[in-house]
């Protein structure tokens, strides 16, 4: 996972007849048969700032072609101002974690609250970077029992910052 546009590069070797082009796509297509696929000269950088599938293969000169290989990139949008969190839907079940993505750098502390204000998670005041994100697995404080279904509060609090944003976990 990446918050805002990121730049993949691409590199192939070969000893013997050296690589002739590597040919890749971003929409999940074949780049052997896609009408959709670029070609390049090894290195190759493809930038990516949305959630795409990136197949990619390579051939030598003499016509020898690797496998197609796969990575799935997902890209968080870079939020407007400050912080969002990610999914604001959160099923615990299917064991993906809550992000707090920061859009700007801060030093701030990290409080989660249940909807009648108990704390159920706290994160020390630090600094974020910009494009940074703190994962939350839906622990209560640091136990291994996870927090029920319902609304809960995020609260990031610091010199410049004061937010409460609001997200749902479905357990």
């Amino acid at each position: 996972m990446y918050v805002g546009e990121i730049e993949v590069v691409l590199t192939a070797v070969d000893i013997e007849s050296g690589v002739d082009k590597i040919y890749h796509t971003v929409d999940g297509t074949n780049p052997g048969s896609s009408s959709t696929s670029l070609s390049y000269v090894s290195p190759a950088t493809v930038k990516i700032s949305t959630p795409v599938t990136l197949r990619y293969y390579s051939k030598d000169k003499a016509g020898n072609a690797e496998d197609i290989q796969e990575k799935d990139y997902v890209i968080l949008r870079m939020p407007e101002g400050g912080v969002a969190v990610y999914p604001n839907y959160l099923d615990l079940d299917a064991g993906e974690p809550a992000r707090i993505v920061f859009g700007k750098s801060f030093n701030a502390e990290i409080r989660i609250y249940t909807m009648r204000g108990v704390l159920v998670k706290h994160y020390p005041k630090e600094y974020h970077e910009a494009a940074s994100f703190v994962e939350w697995d839906g622990r209560i404080k640091d136990t291994s029992e996870k927090v029920g279904g319902g609304i809960y509060v995020v609260v990031v609090k610091g010199d410049e910052i004061n937010k409460k944003i609001r997200m749902v976990i479905r357990k």
